[in-house]
């Protein structure tokens, strides 16, 4: 076995040189008192004692070799202290100049760079000027750190934008598809909406018309419903004959056309066009003068028939008129005829409450929908207990099932409430309700029990 052992002892420890010029050998190093030993093996040695060795070369400390720059700062610090005992002449403060400076050797980085000022900046060797350039390095090194913690967080920062950004943009592209979907299928409703539209256009002399009493608004539902000609060859109620009072016009529209209701000088009903044949301005702002309504424009005055009575300020000329509309009052209610063909049969009996019941309210409310919507919903009685809690149907059990059943043509009875429904063309739904009082209903009876 070679054994070289080659080692100075210092203060700070061992500092060790060592030559290998045989190859492949392990080293065991032992530590002897202030100097190392370094043991070569030969390779049969190795591999007799291979065991051993690989666990002590792993538990020995690691050899730390001093360079030149290494040697240069223990002396600034033997130099500092030598100064210090020369200024002073007391042992002990020259052992507390040795620990104040080793305590700023403690972090090899920062007594590098105490080293590396004092020698660029020429200071004096006295241990108040090397903790002077201490402290400045301290500070120096605490800026970096917060520079650097600045930067890191600034980092950390940028990388949550981004992040972020890039989670918008994934949410971007999931709508941009959505949009790409949603517009597509509309594009397919209007072409399936061109294709009912062309299947659906007249052929003969339908004709297509608004909603009676519209007048042309766009509240509410809007109908595309074409209204045969002949609907209007019917009798429609336009009003109670109990709100048409004496030197009072109603003006009310009908088929899209306006209409003015008032009294003649025998208090009979009459209805002519709210139009006045001079100007064309709508004559129910003005006054109804010995049973004649009176434009409020020029005062020109028709009678029930529409005839052009009064032309104030100008020569009469006779035979202006306006239309004038077929009217009957019957069971409490005006009735107009708004067709072309002469008026057939009367409405006497459509509108009449059944025998027996007594008349406490008339009730107009106005509700801009298409009529037939509205029929629809009279008819429809499964609503009642969920929408008219308030008012007739107000405590009513919510049924299993509501079942209609035909007692004739166009009418029948509404199960298990006791109420009979009818519809009666053109446009009235008569609803008999049997109640002994207000939320109190009972099942399985009919309106007549």
């Amino acid at each position: 076995m070679y054994t070289s052992t080659c080692s100075t002892s210092g203060r700070h420890g061992p500092s060790v040189l060592h030559k290998v010029s045989e190859k492949r050998r392990v080293m065991d190093v032992h530590r002897r008192g202030g100097g190392v030993t370094v043991v070569c093996s030969s390779q049969s040695d190795r591999e007799a004692e291979s065991g051993s060795i690989q666990t002590v070369v792993a538990s020995a400390p690691q050899i730390r070799f001093r360079k030149a720059t290494d040697r240069a700062r223990d002396q600034l610090a033997d130099l500092a202290v030598l100064n210090e005992r020369l200024s002073r002449a007391d042992g002990v403060e020259a052992a507390r100049a040795r620990r104040r400076v080793d305590f700023m050797k403690r972090s090899r980085k920062t007594w590098a760079k105490v080293y590396d000022y004092v020698m660029d900046n020429d200071v004096e060797c006295t241990l108040s000027a090397i903790e002077e350039a201490n402290l400045k390095v301290l500070q120096m090194l605490d800026e970096q750190y917060k520079d650097r913690s600045s930067i890191d967080s600034m980092k950390a920062t940028l990388e949550s934008l981004q992040a972020e950004v890039e989670e918008a943009q994934d949410r971007l592209q999931r709508t941009q598809k959505n949009i790409d979907a949603n517009v597509e299928r509309v594009n397919e409703l209007k072409q399936t909406a061109r294709i009912l539209e062309q299947s659906f256009s007249p052929t003969n002399d339908i004709l297509q018309e608004q909603v009676p009493g519209q007048s042309g608004k766009k509240n509410g539902l809007q109908s595309s419903l074409r209204l045969e000609p002949e609907l209007k060859e019917h009798w429609f109620a336009v009003q109670f004959s109990s709100k048409l009072e004496e030197n009072m016009m109603i003006p009310f529209d009908l088929f899209n056309e306006p209409w003015v209701l008032f009294r003649d000088s025998e208090g009979k009903a009459a209805c002519v066009k709210d139009e006045c044949a001079h100007r064309g301005c709508p004559i129910s702002p003005g006054k109804v003068i010995d049973g004649e309504v009176a434009c409020p424009y020029h005062g020109w005055q028709y009678d029930a028939n529409g005839s052009c009575t009064k032309m104030p300020s100008t020569k009469m000329c006779p035979g202006i008129k306006v239309k004038a509309l077929p009217i009957v009052e019957v069971d409490g209610l005006v009735w107009v005829w708004p067709g072309a063909q002469k008026p057939v049969g009367s409405p006497e009996g459509l509108g009449a409450p059944p025998e027996g019941f007594k008349l406490h309210a008339e009730i107009e409310v106005e509700v801009p929908v298409e009529h037939g919507l509205l029929i629809e919903n009279l008819l429809d009685l499964a609503h009642a207990p969920f929408t008219h809690t308030s008012t007739f149907a107000k405590g009513w059990p919510i049924p299993d099932i509501v079942k209609f059943t035909a007692n004739k043509a166009l009418s029948g009875v509404w199960h298990p409430y006791p109420i009979n429904m009818e519809f009666r063309p053109p446009c009235i739904t008569v609803s008999t309700i049997g109640l002994a009082q207000p939320g109190k209903i009972e099942r399985d009876v009919t309106a007549e029990d």
